[in-house]
C-alpha cells in the first residue's frame, strides 16, 4: 500500500486525463503510478468525507431523538392538562382536546380473518 507521505505528496497533483496524452505517454510505467496514487488518494479522501458524514450524521441523529423525545413528553404533558381541565384554545398557537375515534377493524392475519369468515358462513 502507499505511505500517506506519498499519497500526501501527489495532493496537488492534477487528474491524469488519458485523452489529452500521447501514445508515448500512455507506454510511460510512470502514467501507470500517477493513476494507482490517484486512485489510492481519492479512496482516502472519500474515507475521510464518509467518517466526517457519520460523524454529521450521528450529532443531528442525537439531536432528533432530543427532539423527538421532548414533543412526547409535551404531548403527554398536553393530555394531561385536558383530561383535567377539557379542552383549550388559542388563537395565536392552537388548540387541544380529546379526540374520540370510533373503534375500527384490523386485519391481522389474512389466514385468520379468512377462515372466520368461513367459520360464519361468509
Amino acid at each position: 500500500m502507499t505511505s500517506e507521505l506519498i499519497l500526501e505528496a501527489h495532493d496537488d497533483d492534477p487528474d491524469v486525463r488519458l485523452d489529452t496524452l500521447t501514445t508515448e505517454q500512455l507506454d510511460d510505467p510512470m502514467l501507470a503510478r500517477s493513476l494507482l496514487i490517484e486512485l489510492q488518494r481519492n479512496e482516502r479522501k472519500a474515507a475521510q468525507l464518509r467518517a466526517t458524514m457519520a460523524s454529521v450524521q450521528g450529532t443531528y441523529q442525537a439531536r432528533l431523538d432530543a427532539l423527538a423525545a421532548r414533543e412526547r413528553d409535551v404531548r403527554q404533558s398536553l393530555a394531561i392538562y385536558v383530561e383535567r381541565n377539557g379542552t383549550a384554545s388559542f388563537p395565536d398557537v392552537g388548540s387541544v382536546a380529546i379526540r374520540k375515534n370510533k373503534p375500527t377493524a384490523k386485519v391481522q392475519s389474512d389466514e385468520a380473518f379468512a377462515a372466520w369468515l368461513i367459520a360464519r358462513g361468509e
